[in-house]
């Protein structure tokens, strides 16, 4: 009986504990210390500072972590996004010159689809930015303002039937 007992104490404790632990690479960092934090309405907040030797650095936690968007900060005040929901432990890797679009996750399909959408936005933001500029460089009367304003609702048309089609193929 007092066997039985233990074992079930063991085995609980592996089933109901909350074991946060996240591996993070990012080549091309400095030795750092990065901090970890959380978004509450507007505001956010530093959960934790962790070292980070040669790039490498582990985000651990026993304590119970509330499902949601978490924030990476670094110490050139980059930032970058991790969602926590189901996948408790998991690895990314990505390089610093370009966080987003060089991130791969192992073991983590809601950040690796999180990321899927970010890579996509953020390629859409890099073709209208000149086109934005175009844009307040050349007076309404201009010849090229027309077909550069209709480039711009073009692929901005493009991202909200991306991101229509994701949400419903992506997050089922």
């Amino acid at each position: 009986m007092r066997l039985a007992l233990i074992i079930f104490f063991f085995i609980s404790q592996n089933i109901f504990s909350q074991q946060l632990k996240i591996s993070g690479e990012i080549v091309g960092l400095e030795d750092s210390d990065i901090m970890f934090g959380y978004y509450y309405g507007e505001k956010q907040y530093i959960k934790d500072t962790i070292p980070c030797i040669n790039g490498k650095f582990v985000i651990s936690s026993s304590d119970k972590i509330d499902k949601g968007i978490y924030f990476i900060l670094l110490n050139d005040n980059q930032n970058f996004q991790i969602l926590i929901n189901e996948d408790l432990v998991f690895s990314f890797k990505t390089d610093i010159s370009e966080v987003i679009s060089k991130m791969k996750f192992i073991n983590s399909n809601e950040n690796s689809k999180f990321y899927e959408f970010q890579k996509f936005t953020s390629k859409k933001n890099l073709e209208v930015l000149p086109l934005k500029n175009k844009l307040e460089a050349i007076t309404i009367d201009d010849l090229e303002y027309s077909e550069t304003l209709n480039k711009i609702e073009k692929i901005n048309l493009e991202v909200i039937n991306f991101k229509n089609n994701f949400m419903k193929k992506k997050l089922k």
